[in-house]
C-alpha cells in the first residue's frame, strides 16, 4: 500500500507539470517581443580595445589611393581603419565577437555626413558600436582649393581666384563650424555610450611652389583644426586625435602629394593607425561574456532542480511516514477491537457455561 501511495504522488506531480506546460504553450503569441532581461553586470569583461568599431568620414578613412582600394570594397587595402581592425581583432578574445564596419565614402563633407546620420542609414551599425572613429572636414575645404586650378582662364584669372580664395574658404569654415557640433550630437544619440574619436586634418600643401598658397593652407587648416578642438568641449563630446602635428613637415613622406594626390600613402596610414591606437586604447571598453553567463545560469537551474528534487523526496518520505503511522494506528485499533470481542465472547461463553451448570443442577434436584 505504501508503494502505491508513493506512485500516486509522483504521478500527480507529473500530471501537474504536464498541465502547466500545456497551459503555457496554449497561450496566444503576442506580436510584440517580450523585454529581454538585463545582463548581469558580473559578466561584463573589461578590455582595452573596442569589441565593435565603426569608421566614418571621407576618403582618408576609406583608404583612397592605396593598393587594393576600391570604393565598393574598403576592406582590402592597408588603410588605417583596416590596420586598426586587424589589431583589435587579434588582441580581443574570440568571445568578444569583434566587428568592424567602415562606412566612409570619398568626397564626404560635413554637411553630407550630417545628412547621412539623420537619414538613419547608419543607425543599425552605430547602435552596437563601442567606438566611432571619424575623419571629416577635408572635403569642405578641398573643393574650394580645387576650383582654384579647375579653370583655364589665364594668369589674371588665377590671380583673381587666389585673391578671393581666402574669403571662400572662410565661408566653408563657417559651415563646418555649424555642422560639426550637430554631427557630434547625432553620434551621441545614435551611438549612445560609444567612445567617439575625431582626427585633425594634416596640411598636404605645406610645400607647394606657391608660397601664398602654402601660407593660406596653413592658416585655414589650422582654423579647421581649432574648430575640431573647440567643438570637442574638452573631450566631453569626442576625443580629438591629433594627426596634423605629427604630419607637419612630413607631407612629402606621408602623403602622395608628389603625385598631386593629397591623400596619405601607406606609410601615412600606418602613422595615423599608430596615433589613433594610442588614443583608442587610453580608455576602457567591455563586452558581455554570454558563454559564462549562460553556464552560470545552467548551473543555477541545475542547483534549483536538485533542491526541488530533494524537497520532493523529503515530502514523499514525510507522506510515507504519515501513511505508515495511519496504518499502524488502524491496525492497533483493529487489534483492540478484536481483543474486546474475544474477551466478550469468553465472558459470554463463561456465563453460558455457568448458566448451563446451574440448570443441570436444578434438574437433578427436581428429579429426586
Amino acid at each position: 500500500m505504501t508503494h502505491s501511495f508513493t506512485d500516486m504522488i509522483k504521478k500527480t506531480a507529473a500530471v501537474i507539470s504536464a498541465a502547466a506546460i500545456t497551459a503555457f504553450t496554449a497561450l496566444p503569441v503576442s506580436a510584440e517581443q517580450p523585454e529581454q532581461p538585463e545582463n548581469d553586470p558580473a559578466y561584463y569583461v573589461q578590455v582595452s580595445d573596442p569589441p565593435h568599431v565603426v569608421f566614418l568620414g571621407d576618403s582618408i578613412t576609406a583608404g583612397y589611393g592605396l593598393d587594393g582600394y576600391s570604393p565598393d570594397d574598403l576592406y582590402h587595402c592597408d588603410s588605417y581603419a583596416n590596420i586598426l581592425s586587424r589589431t583589435f581583432g587579434e588582441t580581443l578574445p574570440e568571445k568578444a565577437g569583434f566587428t568592424a564596419v567602415n562606412k566612409a565614402k570619398d568626397g564626404t563633407t560635413s554637411e553630407g555626413m550630417l545628412n547621412k546620420l539623420r537619414s538613419g542609414d547608419l543607425d543599425e551599425d552605430l547602435g552596437s558600436a563601442d567606438a566611432v572613429i571619424m575623419s571629416i572636414g577635408g572635403n569642405d575645404l578641398l573643393d574650394t582649393f580645387l576650383e582654384l586650378f579647375g579653370k583655364d582662364d589665364g594668369v589674371s584669372g588665377t590671380v583673381s581666384r587666389v585673391l578671393s580664395l581666402s574669403r571662400d574658404l572662410d565661408e566653408k569654415l563657417k559651415g563646418f563650424e555649424k555642422n560639426l557640433p550637430l554631427i557630434a550630437n547625432e553620434l551621441h544619440m545614435r551611438a549612445d555610450g560609444a567612445k567617439i574619436f575625431v582626427q585633425t586634418l594634416y596640411n598636404p600643401m605645406e610645400s607647394t611652389a606657391i608660397s601664398k598658397l602654402n601660407e593660406m593652407s596653413d592658416e585655414k587648416i589650422d582654423k579647421l583644426n581649432s574648430i575640431i578642438r573647440d567643438c570637442s568641449r574638452d573631450g566631453t563630446m569626442y576625443t580629438v586625435v591629433d594627426i596634423a602635428g605629427p604630419f607637419e613637415g612630413r607631407s612629402e613622406q606621408l602623403t602622395n602629394i608628389d603625385k598631386y594626390d593629397i591623400h596619405p600613402n601607406a606609410e601615412g596610414h600606418a602613422e595615423i593607425a599608430k596615433l589613433m591606437l594610442t588614443a583608442v586604447e587610453s580608455t576602457e571598453y567591455s563586452y558581455y561574456d554570454v558563454e559564462a553567463a549562460l553556464r552560470a545560469k545552467i548551473e543555477e537551474l541545475e542547483a534549483s532542480m536538485s533542491e526541488q528534487d530533494e524537497k520532493i523526496s523529503q515530502l514523499t518520505a514525510e507522506l510515507e511516514k504519515t501513511e505508515l503511522e495511519r496504518l499502524r494506528a488502524e491496525n492497533k485499533s483493529r487489534s483492540i477491537s478484536i481483543a474486546l470481542i474475544c474477551t466478550g465472547a469468553v465472558l459470554l461463553l463463561t456465563a453460558i457455561s455457568w448458566l448451563t451448570v446451574g440448570l443441570i443442577g436444578r434438574k437433578k434436584k427436581n428429579s429426586r
